[in-house]
């Protein structure tokens, strides 16, 4: 029998769950566009269709995955911890120009700190949680909570406390869901699109067999399909390979495919 074509080790089992269906979709386009795909492949219409619904899963649950990440509801409580931040640094800081001495004297006592933590509200979520923290603690020390107490701030240093917390609770709790979803897609859906990607690869291959022994003519098309999607597997190989190089040597990741 002549030499036939194989397909290369895909690695997807590896791939991060938005890689795993892009490389997925890609395999897709390559075959759904060919005309002869079920006379000469014999990959059917309906198994072309199963593969595409579980892309569409894949994809759906990845989509979701970053709406938990950037959901509304904490945004609003991002925003609101933003507000009673900048209105008590502000607080301290008209403080010091007021003409009642004893508020004055408080205001410029806070004023320093105030200025150490102005702009803590443009950090990263988790950045800002924690100065929002460091400047609790500063506020609760003994030569700073009188200042606090003198300027009748005491309650909205406990809700700045409070509306802090809960941002940091509810971005845990969507952590949890994500890591949830992710699961979900890896163990429920990603098997399953990896099983109708093999049963159109070994149908792929089958149909080179068929081909050269039966000398059907139709080899060139099947090894350039073969051919095709290699250079896909290639591809999405190297990427991965040069992501796991840069995070070994500590390089910020370039992107994938």
């Amino acid at each position: 029998m002549k030499e036939v074509k194989v397909f290369k080790g895909t690695l997807c089992s590896l791939y991060t769950n938005a890689v795993h269906a892009a490389f997925m979709q890609r395999i897709y386009d390559e075959l759904i566009s060919l005309l002869d795909r079920k006379e000469k492949l014999h990959i059917s219409d309906a198994l072309m269709e199963e593969f595409n619904e579980l892309i569409g899963k894949e994809t759906d649950l990845t989509k979701e995955a970053r709406r938990l990440l950037n959901t509304a509801t904490r945004g609003n409580t991002d925003q609101e911890r933003d507000d009673i931040l900048v209105y008590l640094l502000q607080e301290f800081k008209n403080a010091a120009r007021s003409p009642i001495a004893a508020k004055r004297a408080a205001g410029e006592a806070l004023t320093p700190l105030a200025e150490a933590y102005t702009g803590i509200q443009g950090e990263a979520n988790d950045a800002e949680t924690l100065s929002i923290r460091g400047l609790i603690l500063d506020l609760q020390k003994s030569e700073n909570a009188s200042h606090v107490t003198a300027l009748g701030l005491d309650e909205v240093v406990t809700k700045l406390e409070e509306v802090n917390n809960r941002y940091d609770r509810e971005r845990k709790e969507l952590s949890s869901r994500t890591l949830a979803n992710k699961k979900e897609n890896s163990l429920a859906i990603r098997p399953k699109t990896d099983a109708v990607l093999k049963r159109i690869l070994d149908l792929i291959y089958a149909s080179e067999v068929l081909a050269v022994e039966e000398e059907t003519g139709d080899q060139v098309f099947v090894e350039s399909v073969i051919d095709s999607i290699n250079v896909i597997i290639d591809e999405y190989r190297a990427s991965y390979n040069k992501s796991q190089a840069q995070k070994k040597s500590g390089k910020p990741e370039s992107g994938n495919p």
